[in-house]
């Protein structure tokens, strides 16, 4: 080991970094992956851990230990951030062990920790679960502010004629609302998000939407007058829950969901 703390090496680095170093969970996890590097070792060696000393015990599970303190040693903020974040602040030390593991099996790909595949297993149905209920709430916060600015600026009675200047976003969710036999509800309902995105950009209404919807993702250059990717972005990640047969959230659209609520929640949309 460089240091006989880790922690220290990296306190002159970001504030993400040393937050996810030293913290409750990160203690946690590397807790129990010192316990798992050991079993590991034991299994490995065929040696009794019980019966050497502190000394000659940390020299044996160190070989274990390196791609963990390298990583920790040169990983840039944004890496270090995106492997050992909560997603949705859930998860907690399982998570952190989780990822610790899986910078272990990067170099010793049989290290495999009793219980470590299961836990994997349940983190990715936790995560999916999360992100499908975070998409939807997204959708439903877009569609309900838009519907309300527009009641707001053209009355209860008009918004939907005056407020939405497209003849075929309005024929859509008209023929959305005649096909809805069962429980038929009222046509601005039946918007989608490229028809609100449509509303929004509209010069007639971009006004009204400009201080809210405005949202210029990190990969977008500076300088438009117009920031509504996003929208389009959240069309497709919005067919992952919808149609999810062979689909999946990558972590990118974990990014990009947390990153359009956490925006969405600042302009209190």
């Amino acid at each position: 080991m460089n240091s006989p703390c880790v922690s220290q090496q990296r306190l002159w680095l970001g504030q993400h970094q040393v937050a996810y170093l030293c913290s409750n969970i990160a203690v946690q996890g590397y807790v129990r992956l010192l316990q798992a590097l050991i079993d590991y070792m034991q299994s490995e060696t065929a040696q009794e851990p019980h019966s050497m000393e502190a000394d000659e015990l940390i020299d044996q599970i160190k070989p274990y230990l390196e791609p963990v303190l390298d990583f920790v040693e040169t990983a840039e903020e944004a890496e270090f951030t995106k492997r050992f974040k909560q997603p949705f602040g859930s998860g907690g030390p399982p998570r952190y062990f989780g990822q610790l593991c899986l910078l272990v099996q990067s170099k010793f790909p049989n290290f495999k920790p009793a219980g470590f595949e299961e836990l994997l297993s349940e983190q990715k149905t936790e995560i999916t679960e999360r992100a499908d209920a975070l998409n939807k709430s997204l959708v439903d916060r877009v569609h309900k502010h838009v519907i309300t600015v527009l009641r707001a600026n053209y009355g209860p009675e008009e918004f939907f004629n005056k407020g939405i200047p497209l003849k075929e976003i309005k024929l859509d969710a008209m023929n959305k609302m005649y096909e809805d036999k069962e429980n038929p509800m009222n046509p601005e309902n039946y918007l989608d998000v490229i028809g609100l995105k449509k509303i929004v950009e509209h010069p007639q209404n971009w006004e009204y939407f400009k201080d809210t919807l405005n949202i210029q993702l990190p990969t977008e250059r500076k300088g438009q007058a117009k920031y509504l990717k996003w929208l389009e972005r959240l069309n497709e990640v919005r067919r992952i829950p919808a149609h999810p047969y062979g689909r999946s959230y990558k972590d990118e659209d974990i990014e990009f969901i947390e990153f359009i609520s956490e925006q969405l929640e600042a302009r209190h949309v």
